[in-house]
């Protein structure tokens, strides 16, 4: 039977890859804030969802699954840790993708999911990808 072969196994261009995808994110964020008219926000913060649901369809798809098979179990409770984490951000994803863009909440919904996003990707920075380097 043939070895799988993950991404983890070229822990080098694992960690460019997330963090070019971090970068994007932070960059899409930054984008964000500096619009000031509604539409072009609302245009923005579509965006924003979309490239964040694409992140967290590879990281829990391509990512994940080699953490649980190539780490120990304390290793593989960070991977449970970040799965609430997306849950949350799911979650606040879908509130705004539910919310009128005329509605006063939205912007604070979008600033709660900017927070969230920001905390994961701090977390995983300290917790995850540093096992990889190893």
């Amino acid at each position: 039977m043939a070895k799988q072969t993950y991404i983890l196994d070229e822990p080098e261009e694992t960690m460019a890859m997330f963090k070019a995808d971090h970068q994007r994110v932070r960059d899409l964020f930054q984008h964000y804030k500096h619009i000031r008219d509604p539409r072009l926000r609302q245009q923005m913060a579509a965006h924003v969802l979309v490239a964040l649901e694409l992140y967290t369809l590879v990281e829990e798809t391509v990512f994940d699954p080699a953490c649980i098979d190539e780490t120990d179990h304390k290793e593989q409770a960070l991977v449970g840790d970040a799965r609430k984490e997306h849950q949350r951000i799911s979650g606040l994803i879908t509130a705004l993708r539910t919310c009128d863009p005329e509605d006063v909440a939205c912007d604070p919904r979008f600033h709660a999911l900017m927070n969230a996003v920001a905390q994961h990707v701090e977390e995983e920075k300290h917790a995850m990808l540093p096992k990889v380097e190893e």
